[in-house]
């Protein structure tokens, strides 16, 4: 029987219970309150990018899995855009070099 999981409190609570550990635990291992664990497991919060890689080393997801359940764009994603916006500003910078210059 395949489980559907839909969000991200979903996939941390399976997880958590196929590795029979409870909030508390898992809180300790992520160093969280608690009380947060609930938060994420019931989609009243979503975690900062730190989080998502420890939740995701002490849960045994593969890197990325829980960002794209949080709807947040992949590293890869990331790292094209923060290419492409490093290009675009060395082009300026050279386009005002060449401007200069030619004046």
């Amino acid at each position: 029987m395949e489980i559907q999981i839909n969000s991200l409190g979903e996939a941390i609570r399976h997880k958590r219970c196929l590795l029979n550990l409870t909030q508390a635990k898992l809180a300790k291992a992520v160093k969280v309150d608690n009380t947060y664990i609930s938060k994420l497991e019931n989609n009243h919060t979503l975690p900062s990018w730190d989080l998502l890689d420890r939740l995701e080393v002490v849960l045994h997801f593969q890197k990325g899995d829980l960002a794209e359940l949080c709807g947040f764009p992949s590293q890869e994603l990331i790292d094209i855009l923060g290419e492409a916006i490093k290009l675009k500003e060395e082009l300026a910078v050279k386009e005002k070099i060449r401007k200069f210059l030619n004046d």
